[in-house]
């Protein structure tokens, strides 16, 4: 389960929000994504530093772009068309791509370690979802059922 690695990275390594998303799906969907790309998605976490865009979402995406762009996104309608659907779908079972917004709403201070935990558990089950989905279309594909 995809929470279950955020989580471990999470919690256990003290990683952020950005950092443990993308660690973990790069673990569950062998992205082959290195400790460059991973550094490059660490400044997301915390809206980007800023309480902008929320480091999963961006952490999400990163990781679709990473398992579908074959050479670039305008180049790559399949890819533009998942990234798309996962981000509003995201905003729509969250309530928001602002960190700031999903902290009001997720943000818990009465437990240890807790900062964004409930935000990333439920970031990583919905991306989990999502990539679930994109892997059962891309087989029916395969299979030239669609």
């Amino acid at each position: 389960m995809l929470r279950d690695m955020a989580m471990k990275y999470y919690l256990e390594q003290d990683y952020n929000c950005a950092e443990s998303i993308i660690r973990a799906a790069n673990e569950k969907y062998g992205l082959g994504l290195n400790e460059v790309a991973f550094h490059a998605l660490g400044g997301f976490g915390g809206g980007c530093c800023a309480g902008r865009l929320c480091g999963c979402c961006a952490s999400g995406i990163a990781a679709i772009s990473a398992k579908y762009i074959h050479t670039r996104l305008h180049a790559d309608e399949l890819a533009k068309e998942r990234i798309e659907r996962f981000t509003k779908a995201f905003i729509k079972a969250m309530g928001s791509d602002l960190c700031d917004e999903l902290k009001k709403r997720y943000w818990k201070e009465d437990y240890v370690n807790a900062r964004c935990r409930r935000t990333v558990e439920l970031a990583a089950d919905f991306l989990e979802l999502e990539m679930e989905q994109f892997m059962t279309e891309d087989l029916v594909d395969v299979k030239g059922e669609k």
